[in-house]
């Protein structure tokens, strides 16, 4: 990004010398880090606890040490000394008392020199090779240049000593006088060729700011196209709504502003996060302009020592940009979904469901916003109508008081078969399969040869536990941080990952078929399913008993699988009593779902994902419940080709698996 050279006039200006706070010409200025100058008195106004906030970019700066151990701004004092000989209004001879008009100024003495005087310095033998020009030439600055050639700054030590040596060793401008005392045996150069070494340095930082602007101006122009995505998309929808709307009764009036405020809603929490990000961008974009606009400044009308004396500083604020990384842009549109047909839409409670999509425009996916709307999926994507026995996503709600969830894509990656080692003495019975840590893959539970096997996600048999008492039989397992439990007849073992037995307890109560299904609190505790108690007790890996859960008041049921979330609420189905019961640790009923509030008939496996979610075995579908379990959907159905599904769970990433009736497991990702 090429930008125009600097002239010195554009510099020389009242708006320029002057502070952005007080507007007055600039009075003992100093520079801030972020290369904004303000003068000193108006900075100490901002002053609280040894710091303060730029006024133009806010950035916090600490000045613990006051307002004076700020650099001065030379560049600004230089130029406002230029600028300031120009305003004086009653020009009089420098040289001598008389009234004579001032016609000519020496630009090496700075005097204003009257006729005679101007005679006299052309005469002296100490003055007459000095640079004498004519005071409107001067005053209209067709000599700034050569004004700016004969400035020098003085050594604060030896005040007629111009600044002309720079000491590496100190990082400062010095004097001769320095150079010879102080900085004797210090690796000092002259200014002109510490400024030629550096110059190349800060005109390489100063062009990589182009880079970081151009970013900007990208980000910014996805953030305008999003915003004209989000608005293109929220009028779409107000207009099928509304068409929709027109077709039925007044009875779904409100039905309609319900859905029009929740689509709103999203537009403006959604406009505000697009427009917190391009107030970020354009901030940054500023601080980025303003930066390489000073530094370029300070490269072409800069004296040698001010360029050192700012290289740092400019430095450090060009490399403060440059890590510069614009938050992630979340691209979310609103779409929507008409669930029912208009003759069926008077016997339900909700008709419009707006799903919030993410990343929409996604150039590689092969989604277009039309076949978005209508569900379609990419051409390279693996659907479940192209997986042998793989169901389609069709929630079926059969009760009004059920609210339906947002449909979720499953695609099925891969099925496998557990009966497929032929080492096995009899066929395979399988009563519990869980997730092994990581990309482990899953454990299967096979109480018919009394073994626990590991396959990975591929299929592949990887391990094979078998238990060393003969007399009990494998129920369930679970991964517990490092440790392997598995209950088996009304006993729980515990095991390392590698299967390796370490020490086992006898459980409570009395189970039909000895069946305590288990589960896992993170690596705290195992969850054990009381059956008729109609409790859960809980153990640590050293086989402590920790505490006994019962939810308030329930009875008359049978608990059977198990599963706790990250609130550490259990979920346990009740295979009497034909429902799930949602509980915390402390006894209290979070929610009982059954078939007359949702659409549950039959439940029997469950599993919790890392979103608290529910998914449930329900006779011949597998149903999805939010973590209250007040919404639901059906996401795969026996009804759609599947085999009958059996029991589920669900990785640290993710996957759904789920073993069928036919003992084949599926693996299922969004």
């Amino acid at each position: 990004m090429a930008q125009a050279f600097t002239s010195l006039p554009d510099l020389i200006r009242e708006d320029y010398l002057s502070c952005k706070i007080c507007f007055e010409l600039y009075k003992n200025p100093k520079l801030l880090p972020c290369l904004h100058t303000y003068c000193q008195h108006c900075l100490e106004l901002l002053l609280k606890k040894n710091s303060l906030r730029c006024p133009e970019c806010r950035m916090e700066v600490d000045v613990k040490d006051g307002i004076d151990s700020l650099k001065t701004n030379f560049l600004i004092n230089n130029l406002l000394d230029l600028f300031e000989s120009k305003r004086i209004k009653d020009l009089r001879c420098t040289i001598c008392p008389s009234n004579q008009p001032v016609i000519a100024r020496c630009l090496d003495c700075n005097d204003f020199l009257c006729q005679p005087c101007t005679q006299g310095h052309h005469c002296s033998r100490h003055t007459r090779n000095h640079k004498v020009v004519n005071l409107n030439e001067f005053l209209e600055g067709q000599h700034d240049a050569e004004v700016r050639l004969h400035q020098e700054m003085y050594c604060q030590d030896h005040q007629r000593e111009p600044l002309r040596f720079f000491c590496n060793s100190c990082n400062s401008a010095i004097c001769r006088d320095c150079r010879l005392l102080v900085h004797i045996q210090h690796n000092v150069g002259s200014m002109a060729d510490e400024v030629q070494k550096k110059r190349p340095e800060v005109k390489k930082l100063i062009e990589g700011l182009d880079s970081n602007i151009m970013k900007i101006l990208e980000q910014q122009k996805a953030v305008k196209e999003s915003i004209e995505m989000l608005k293109a998309s929220g009028n779409n929808i107000k207009k099928s709504i509304t068409d929709y709307v027109n077709k039925v009764t007044a009875h779904l009036t409100e039905q309609k502003e319900a859905a029009l405020g929740r689509l709103s809603t999203f537009q403006t929490d959604q406009m505000e996060k697009y427009l917190s990000v391009m107030q970020e961008l354009q901030s940054q974009m500023d601080k980025a302009v303003n930066t390489k606009k000073f530094s370029q400044q300070v490269m072409d009308v800069g004296k040698d020592y001010e360029i050192m004396h700012l290289e740092k500083t400019m430095g450090d604020r060009i490399k403060e940009l440059q890590t510069f990384k614009p938050q992630r842009l979340e691209n979310k549109i609103a779409l929507l979904d008409i669930g029912l047909d208009s003759n069926e839409i008077l016997s339900k409670s909700q008709l419009f469901c707006v799903i919030f999509s993410e990343d929409m425009k996604t150039p590689d996916t092969g989604l277009s916003e039309e076949n978005i709307y209508r569900g379609e999926q990419p051409e390279n994507a693996v659907s479940s109508k192209s997986v042998p026995n793989a169901p389609q996503v069709n929630p079926q709600p059969n009760n009004s008081c059920f609210i339906p969830r947002p449909v979720k894509n499953l695609f099925c990656t891969n099925t496998f078969d557990v009966d497929e080692d032929e080492e096995d003495k009899y066929e395979s019975k399988v009563t519990g399969i869980a997730a092994f840590p990581g990309e482990g893959g899953i454990l299967v539970v096979d109480s018919e040869n009394n073994e626990i096997k590991r396959f990975s996600f591929n299929g592949d048999l990887r391990r094979t536990i078998t238990f060393p008492d003969d007399d009990i039989t494998v129920c369930s397992v679970v991964v517990c941080g490092n440790t392997l439990a598995c209950s088996a007849s009304c006993y729980l073992y515990f095991l390392s990952l590698g299967g390796n037995y370490q020490h086992k307890l006898k459980l409570r109560g009395s189970q039909d078929d000895s069946k305590y299904p288990i589960t896992s609190f993170e690596s705290e505790y195992v969850a054990v399913s009381e059956g008729t108690l109609c409790s859960v007790s809980l153990y640590n890996t050293k086989g402590e008993c920790l505490d006994r859960v019962r939810p308030w008041g329930y009875e008359g049921g049978r608990f059977l699988f198990i599963a706790v979330n990250s609130l550490e609420n259990f979920i346990v189905s009740d295979f009497t009593r034909q429902q799930i019961v949602i509980f915390q640790r402390s006894g209290q009923i979070v929610h009982i779902l059954n078939s007359s509030n949702s659409i549950l008939t039959k439940p029997f496996s469950l599993c919790v994902d890392d979103s608290n979610n529910i998914l449930v075995v329900d006779t011949d579908d597998v149903i999805e419940f939010s973590a209250d379990g007040k919404n639901g959907e059906v996401l795969l159905s026996a009804n759609d080709g599947m085999t009958k599904p059996r029991l589920v769970t669900v990785d640290s990433h993710g996957r759904l698996v789920l073993l069928h009736e036919d003992t084949q497991i599926s693996i299922y990702e969004n």
